[in-house]
């Protein structure tokens, strides 16, 4: 009979590739060593250029790549019976996309939902809330120079409004899962604020100098390096509207600000030229080429395999490990250029804790929307449209596990999935995820999962 496998599926951002998510693969995978019915894949169709060409498009061919594994499995004598899906940036949205997919021809009757997780993830798009002349030529640019997802992350096509749609068959795949869990940079992202990505009208952190924060105690999440506290505690971090510490420039940050100007020239011609022609290869295959699969050539795909994964076993071991890993392939020349810039030119994290940090109590997720404390102090609202909030409040009418990220990077959106592979805050926090996700699937296996 065949073995069950607990798949867990990882899908990187926008002009990525399967490397950006090597670290949180590897600390699943070493966090489940001795667990072989758990199985860690990352995506690799939806690369580079190919991120370009929309959200929709983006999770159809997801779809696809997700039932080629799990009819890879099945040949190998192993069915998938629980799945977690993680999402980078982007790929959060992508996810969510491919979640409503997976609902709509009834995956999660057969295979039972455990972790939806997104690490800095516009959920809400990624617009500049400001008449101001530098935000209105940001968002022209940024609508019509990142191809068809452009205008999804500019939300000038809807997608974003309807993936939030509390009818809609993505919010009901995504209440299928057991435990919606998201990582928001406090500071240092210029990807992906962190309103949107925790789901706030509100960011306390762009006057940072009004803010006192509060860290949890994690300090045994690495045990080879001390490193620096950066999960915040939102409920006891204060805001004051009294100056609290002026922002002042380091000699670190002076010499980081420094190179970022002299090599700025050189990566934004490139990365202006690789935008442009993501942008024309994405129209133009947009009109072009009609090659979406149906939602019937969908339904037929997962029907191939829905008999097959009705089987179960009453064995929850197989002998031997089994890890997929992919082939990490290069990206382009261009790839990524200005965010390994920042990488380049930043100094590595240093090793001794601010004498002032606070620090108390173990990690714990901010609930009920993650407002009570922080923000609910925090008077200052963006200036968002009634879409965005909309989209903002049906999101968190969903139970969310919301975790507030504050780590000592330059390029902070890189750091959170500990892109560089380095002993740092970067891989505190991945390993901290995966014994999350060990821990959330202990419970499921334990339970009857429940309908809605």
């Amino acid at each position: 009979m065949a073995q069950q496998k607990h798949l867990i599926f990882l899908v990187h951002g926008l002009f990525g590739n399967s490397s950006h998510m090597s670290s949180n693969a590897e600390e699943l995978r070493s966090q489940f060593a001795t667990d072989n019915s758990v199985v860690v894949h990352i995506a690799k169709s939806n690369e580079t250029l190919k991120t370009f060409d929309g959200i929709a498009i983006g999770a159809e061919r997801l779809f696809v790549e997700l039932m080629d594994r799990i009819k890879q499995l099945l040949e190998e004598n192993f069915v998938v019976k629980h799945i977690s899906i993680v999402g980078y940036s982007l790929g959060g949205l992508f996810a969510r996309y491919l979640i409503g997919m997976l609902e709509s021809v009834g995956f999660f009757n057969k295979v039972t939902p455990v972790v939806y997780a997104t690490f800095a993830t516009p959920h809400a798009g990624t617009y500049f809330h400001s008449q101001r002349f530098k935000a209105r030529v940001l968002n022209a640019f940024g609508s019509r120079l990142l191809g068809l997802s452009g205008g999804d992350l500019f939300n000038s096509n809807k997608t974003l409004e309807e993936l939030a749609d509390p009818e809609s068959r993505y919010i009901t795949g995504i209440k299928r899962f057991k435990k919606r869990v998201l990582f928001a940079n406090a500071v240092h992202d210029r990807t992906v604020p962190f309103w949107t990505a925790y789901l706030s009208t509100k960011n306390p952190f762009r006057h940072l100098e009004h803010v006192q924060l509060q860290y949890y105690n994690h300090s045994l999440l690495v045990n080879c390096k001390n490193i620096r506290p950066f999960l915040v505690n939102m409920s006891k971090s204060v805001y004051n509207e009294a100056e609290l510490h002026p922002p002042k420039l380091t000699r670190r940050d002076k010499i980081t600000r420094a190179f970022f100007l002299m090599l700025l020239p050189i990566f934004l011609p490139v990365m202006l030229t690789v935008l442009t022609t993501g942008t024309i290869v994405a129209r133009v295959k947009a009109i072009y080429y009609s090659v979406r699969p149906r939602p019937q050539d969908n339904a037929a795909l997962f029907n191939e395999l829905s008999r097959q994964l009705t089987k179960t076993s009453h064995s929850n071991r197989v002998e031997g490990r089994r890890h997929s890993h992919p082939d990490l392939e290069p990206g382009s020349l261009a790839e990524g250029a200005l965010e390994n810039m920042l990488e380049l030119v930043e100094p590595q994290e240093g090793e001794e804790e601010e004498k002032d940090m606070k620090v108390s109590g173990v990690p714990k997720p901010a609930l009920n929307g993650g407002f009570e404390g922080l923000l609910d102090g925090t008077k200052d609202e963006l200036g968002i449209s009634p879409e965005v909030r909309r989209i903002i409040d049906n999101l968190n009418q969903l139970d969310w596990e919301k975790y507030t990220v504050a780590l000592s990077h330059f390029n902070t959106h890189g750091e959170i999935m500990n892109r560089r592979c380095s002993n740092g805050q970067g891989q505190a926090l991945q390993k901290f995820f995966a014994h999350l996700v060990a821990e959330t699937y202990k419970d499921v296996k334990r339970q009857v999962p429940a309908k809605i």
